[in-house]
């Protein structure tokens, strides 16, 4: 497995990642409703924290419950891999770009009268995680020449793969249930610090101990 590590690398990863990751989908979603979409600082770091929350924790097991079927990973991360490659150390900043995805996704549905039940709105990363990867694999392809998490399986070119869809709609349940509970609470900006600093831990535990 390819394991970069240099930090010089790893911060302009981390800035070309940030830059690419808020400009491309804020674009997106706006081109597709037709209108600059307005934010709601809050809201949008709620989505952005949790996602990153539930992500550092279940995309390792995700990768080790296939590995023990299998035989193999599902998905290496090349870049500062933790778990041994089942997640990366810049999940920090990959998985809240998640959040931020589909907090303006769910914007541009509301302009157009669209407001998606719980389970439905849980079963979405199932569906546009395949394009999220190819798209996050892409630009890390086109930048650095490397695929970020690289899929063993080759369907998809490697970039990613269509048998990460069920794990993806355990997580985006997952995702969506707490999203639900947390953004009906009362605003207590402590809430998403917590999220977020519960999933720095995950990283801790991963870069750490395994």
């Amino acid at each position: 497995m390819l394991a970069i590590t240099d930090p010089i690398f790893l911060l302009k990863f981390a800035i070309v990642g940030i830059l690419f990751g808020s400009i491309f989908f804020y674009a997106l979603w706006s081109l597709i409703a037709r209108r600059w979409l307005s934010v709601n600082l809050y809201d949008l770091f709620v989505y952005m924290t949790v996602g990153f929350m539930v992500a550092v924790y279940t995309e390792p097991i995700h990768d080790y419950v296939y590995r023990y079927f299998f035989g193999e990973f599902l998905w290496t991360y090349q870049v500062w891999p933790i778990f041994s490659g089942a997640s990366s150390g810049l999940a920090f900043i990959m998985w809240p770009f998640y959040g931020y995805h589909l907090y303006f996704f769910t914007q541009t549905l509301h302009g157009y009268g669209v407001h998606l039940p719980t389970w439905l709105k849980g079963s979405i990363p199932a569906l546009d995680g395949v394009p999220f990867d190819i798209a996050v694999n892409g630009a890390t392809l086109f930048f650095f020449n490397i695929i970020f998490f690289y899929y063993p399986r080759p369907e998809l070119w490697h970039l990613s793969s269509w048998w990460v869809m069920p794990f993806y709609f355990v997580s985006g349940m997952i995702y969506a249930y707490v999203l639900r509970h947390l953004l009906a609470r009362k605003k207590q900006w402590h809430i998403p610090l917590v999220c977020y600093g519960l999933g720095l831990l995950g990283i801790l535990i991963g870069d750490f101990f395994f």
